[in-house]
């Protein structure tokens, strides 16, 4: 069956008396095709239609785990199978190098990739604080990683993606936004001088091994608070009398990291602050494949407000685009509600 018609099929589950059953195995039957040719293609088409269905099991508001279509046993296994063999190559790589506390950078490595992680894609949805979600390339970790979480009257919302040169950039990103939730009481109060801290604790275990970017928003009531360390450029959406503008605020910093050899400062974060609208954070997986990512933005909010609607959609356009230039790398989107 062709993309197009598997899409067509994917549009129309709303109609069936039962969308959540007839998602599953749309989903079942696409997911079965990739593992037989095992291609690139393949691969980023499944996504596609994974993502329709999604969107339409949310939209059908027939099921309270609407989101729980996305999942396949039989990649879940695979990824179960995936993990065991990255662990093992990381061992092998922790006894051939001597690292001195061996014992901690194993059980990061361990906490940092669980079966989800090796998953095509994983995401999240928190009523009234946002949804994400992270798409990985196939044959390797996932090296994009998001948070969203609320702390009373507070939302934080963070997105980290790792260096790609780097052996183990996909545990930095996990280590960083661990370190960013078991400290987000100190975020709230010092924001700047904690991210210095938590790039300091990420050096130290990672020993130039892996590095990650940084995208962070506190969210107190009308407040938009932004931390940047980075190549990933946050977005914040304003909706005025009759139009929808959505910003893309500031620029790339491509050549400072969280866990970088030397200690980083806080005027090495790029710090924004705005007043009302709405936080859309990306990394550059989505920005690269969907160049003015603003205005695609703004398009979509013209016809959606809803945040399920719109990153779905803003994935669908960044994977189009991937696939007419075969070029893909992790992407992640998290958008505020």
């Amino acid at each position: 069956m062709t993309l197009r018609k598997e899409i067509e099929r994917a549009k129309k589950i709303r109609k069936y008396s039962d969308p959540f059953k007839r998602g599953r195995q749309l989903l079942l039957d696409a997911y079965q095709k990739t593992t037989r040719t095992g291609a690139f293609v393949d691969m980023l088409q499944f996504e596609m239609v994974r993502s329709i269905v999604i969107e339409q099991n949310y939209l059908s508001g027939t099921r309270e785990n609407w989101l729980d279509v996305a999942k396949i046993d039989g990649e879940i296994r695979q990824a179960d199978s995936s993990r065991r063999t990255y662990l093992q190559s990381v061992k092998s790589f922790i006894r051939t190098n001597a690292i001195g506390d061996a014992s901690d950078f194993d059980r990061i490595a361990r906490e940092a990739h669980g079966t989800e992680k090796f998953l095509s894609t994983s995401r999240q949805y928190l009523p009234g604080i946002g949804y994400g979600i992270t798409l990985k390339k196939r044959r390797s970790p996932n090296q994009d990683w998001f948070l969203m979480d609320r702390e009373g009257n507070t939302k934080l919302f963070a997105v980290c993606d790792g260096c790609g040169s780097q052996q183990f950039s996909s545990i930095a990103t996990y280590l960083t936004l661990r370190e960013l939730m078991q400290r987000k009481i100190e975020l709230l109060t010092k924001p700047k001088p904690t991210i210095c801290e938590i790039s300091e604790e990420v050096r130290n275990l990672m020993r130039s091994m892996g590095s990650a970017t940084l995208l962070m928003a506190i969210v107190i009531d009308e407040t938009r608070k932004i931390y940047q360390v980075g190549d990933s450029i946050p977005l914040v959406r304003f909706v005025f009398s009759r139009d929808i503008i959505v910003e893309q605020v500031g620029y790339a910093c491509p050549a400072i990291f969280v866990g970088q050899p030397r200690p980083l400062e806080k005027n090495d974060i790029v710090y924004h602050i705005r007043f009302g609208g709405k936080v859309i954070l990306t990394t550059d997986g989505i920005t690269n494949n969907v160049p003015r990512t603003n205005m695609a933005l703004e398009q979509l909010y013209t016809h959606f407000s809803d945040a399920v609607v719109v990153a779905e959609r803003l994935l669908r356009i960044a994977i189009t685009r991937a696939l007419k230039s075969a070029r893909f790398d992790d992407m992640t989107i998290v958008v505020e509600e």
